[in-house]
């Protein structure tokens, strides 16, 4: 089976290795020639643009950073909708809105083929391993066509014919997460600002409802350093993204407003490019950054 790629970050890396190492035809599109160049190394076929890996292919993941991206990708010049055919595929396991896969699904089916939404949980080990939990929706027939591909990346959990659906999931997941690990910064900060070795408010946690969270992710934030697994502007991205699903149902999400917030000025303020966990750093040294003089009349 001839699978396609596009998106060679840290994601799309490892699945396009994933894939290869399952036995399957993989080729690749990607904005920078230098990843296509060194995956073509690894097997996998590179092609020029994407309408030529939707006309090659039969079936295309997508994994890139946002809803521009996407569109450009299928809309743009030479892009996906210029070579899609009857019975080919399209899988955005990408993290966008539900908004732009609703609009893409209608256009992809009008063309007799399959669009499956399949944001996935999990990191690019977990891709490598093939133990990603995949969300998706997407009509059954679609599903089952390319459960083999599906299943060579992860575990699926088919929630819903209605395209939509399974990304509000993963948004979810990800404003939860993504946010906690706003609140647990704030927290460490607290405890580190009143002297106290912040180890000890860890042995507290490990001891409560929050020990599994904290022995995952405490160490990751006191971290001064932390190799970049999930860029710090993607995770601000996921929560802006969760606001406007929420906002268009009427569905007030203050603290996710909050932490919104904190990750974008982080980012401004240059942490964008690191992990998302350095989102610890950035909270907990605000409080010496130089402050204001009292102001007297």
């Amino acid at each position: 089976m001839k699978v396609g790629i596009i998106g060679l970050g840290n994601m799309g890396y490892s699945m396009a290795l994933r894939l290869v190492e399952k036995g399957f035809n993989v080729y690749a599109w990607n904005r920078s020639r230098e990843k296509l160049e060194r995956i073509a190394r690894e097997g996998v076929k590179p092609v020029e643009t994407p309408r030529d890996l939707a006309l090659t292919t039969d079936t295309v993941i997508v994994m890139v950073s946002d809803d521009e991206a996407l569109r450009e990708i299928v809309y743009g010049f030479n892009g996906l909708l210029k070579g899609v055919k009857p019975g080919f595929t399209l899988i955005n396991t990408s993290t966008t809105t539900p908004f732009i896969d609703k609009e893409i699904s209608t256009k992809i089916e009008l063309e007799d083929a399959c669009f499956i939404e399949a944001p996935v949980l999990g990191g690019p080990r977990v891709a490598r391993r093939g133990e990603l939990l995949i969300i998706a929706s997407g009509r059954k027939h679609c599903i089952e066509k390319n459960k083999l591909v599906l299943e060579a990346l992860g575990k699926i959990m088919h929630v819903s014919e209605r395209i939509g659906e399974a990304m509000v999931l993963k948004l979810a997941f990800n404003t939860l997460l993504i946010s906690s690990l706003e609140l647990l910064s704030e927290t460490i900060g607290l405890v580190e600002s009143w002297g106290i070795n912040p180890e000890y408010f860890a042995e507290i946690l490990s001891k409560t409802v929050f020990a599994a969270f904290a022995k995952k992710y405490y160490s990751r934030l006191l971290a001064e350093e932390y190799p970049t697994s999930f860029k710090l502007s993607l995770a601000a991205k996921d929560l802006e993204y969760g606001l406007k699903t929420g906002n268009y149902k009427g569905q007030p999400l203050p603290l996710i407003a909050t932490a919104t917030q904190m990750y974008k000025l982080a980012s401004l303020y240059g942490y964008g490019g690191e992990d998302y966990s350095r989102i610890s750093l950035f909270i907990r040294r605000l409080r010496k950054w130089p402050q204001p003089k009292e102001y007297t009349l």
